[in-house]
């Protein structure tokens, strides 16, 4: 009689935190495009006067004025889906100007983002981790409209 009370106890204790956590919610497991797209989001907004390093741009240009870029993703869907909706800039509009612009992933990978509703097409090279977004653009004047001359080629930028 005593070895069964010994097995019910044990058995209690090894079923107690299977118990307990039937109850709890649990984590939706996410790929890599839902994980970067949640760092970006969150990090929103990245970059901004002091938070913008400028590690490429074309020579004989002055990229001075890209230095007060400020970058915003949103994502939207229901338990964390992070799936990418609006995409947001100010402060460089000369380099990187949006009007209700979109942003979607390229691919199955994290490192080519494509925007509609911007003055460029496309970030390439995008490396997304906690705290930084490093990417790289093509501003080309053949979309024009008035934007200052003299900076076509790409940028490369790194936003904390």
């Amino acid at each position: 009689m005593k070895r069964k009370g010994s097995i019910l106890i044990l058995l209690v204790i090894f079923s107690f935190p299977l118990l307990y956590s039937c109850g709890g919610k649990v984590e939706p497991s996410l790929d890599l495009q839902q994980k970067a797209a949640k760092i970006l989001d969150e990090g929103s907004p990245w970059g901004g006067t002091g938070n913008v390093e400028i590690l490429a741009s074309p020579s004989g240009v002055d990229p001075s004025d890209l230095a007060g870029l400020q970058v915003s993703f949103s994502t939207y869907g229901a338990d964390g889906d992070w799936a990418p909706t609006f995409f947001e800039t100010s402060g460089a509009d000369d380099f990187l100007k949006t009007n209700n612009a979109t942003w979607v992933w390229t691919g199955s990978g994290t490192d080519v983002i494509s925007l509609t509703e911007a003055s460029v097409a496309e970030l390439t090279s995008v490396d997304v981790a906690d705290g930084i977004v490093t990417f790289t653009f093509e501003v080309s004047q053949g979309t024009g409209g008035g934007r200052t001359t003299g900076i076509d080629g790409y940028y490369t930028v790194s936003l904390k």
